[in-house]
């Protein structure tokens, strides 16, 4: 089932960010990935370990946000994509005015760390939130026959149980419409600031460990399993994203 693998996908951005005057200097930071999280082993709700050998994404415009409302459910499955690194916590002031932007089209290597996703232009503010959005890999910007084409995410790995070792891949797609609004980011930019901002992938929820992005998937079941390569795919039948 694609459901189980969407809503349970935990992302954390990482990043160095902060109260806006009108008058505020822009500061231009770089955007890069932090691959440290990703490439740990996740232990899921069944039993399961599971490493990750490629992980990447199709994303858009990547915002930072000042002020909003609290968003308490945001931390729940699918709304835990973003997390500020060692300050995530339910409630956050989140969902504001957008005041620094990485606009444009993303593709996001969750393995590979230090690659550089761009420059975001800010505003000198104490920041609260981040927003960004989803889309759908297009075929010119990626080899031809890659599996990312036509899909938001694109995973390899391998699932381990009992003294079993079974890799997978799994595609994954989201609504192109679809825009994550509020995520907590609590950090301050000044002028002069030169920090860079760091995207990253938690596989485990760094509130609760038990909780993970692959939790009540049974990979020894998948279609493909008693292959010896199972898979997860989306159901184009469905009209369902999630």
């Amino acid at each position: 089932m694609l459901r189980s693998p969407v809503k349970n996908l935990v992302l954390a951005l990482a990043l160095a960010t902060g109260c806006a005057s009108e008058e505020a200097p822009r500061v231009s930071l770089p955007v890069a990935i932090d691959a440290s999280a990703a490439s740990r082993p996740a232990r899921t709700d069944l039993g399961y370990t599971v490493t990750l050998t490629r992980a990447r994404a199709a994303l858009r415009d990547l915002q930072f946000t000042v002020g909003g409302e609290a968003h308490t459910a945001l931390l729940d499955r699918l709304g835990r994509w973003l997390l500020p690194a060692a300050q995530a916590h339910p409630g956050h002031p989140a969902g504001g005015e957008v005041v620094g932007e990485l606009p444009g089209p993303l593709l996001v290597d969750w393995l590979k760390s230090g690659a550089a996703m761009g420059t975001a232009v800010m505003v000198a503010a104490r920041y609260q939130g981040a927003n960004f959005g989803f889309r759908l890999a297009g075929g010119a910007e990626l080899p031809a026959g890659d599996p990312l084409i036509g899909h938001t995410f694109a995973f390899e790995g391998t699932a381990s149980k009992d003294g079993r070792k079974l890799p997978f891949s799994a595609v994954v797609d989201v609504d192109p419409a679809a825009f994550l609004i509020g995520a907590p980011f609590d950090h301050e930019v000044k002028a002069g600031s030169a920090e860079t901002l760091m995207l990253r992938l938690l596989p485990s929820d760094p509130t609760d460990g038990a909780d993970t992005i692959w939790n009540q998937i049974d990979f020894f079941t998948l279609p493909g399993a008693d292959s010896g390569w199972a898979t997860i795919a989306p159901r184009r039948e469905s009209t369902t994203w999630w």
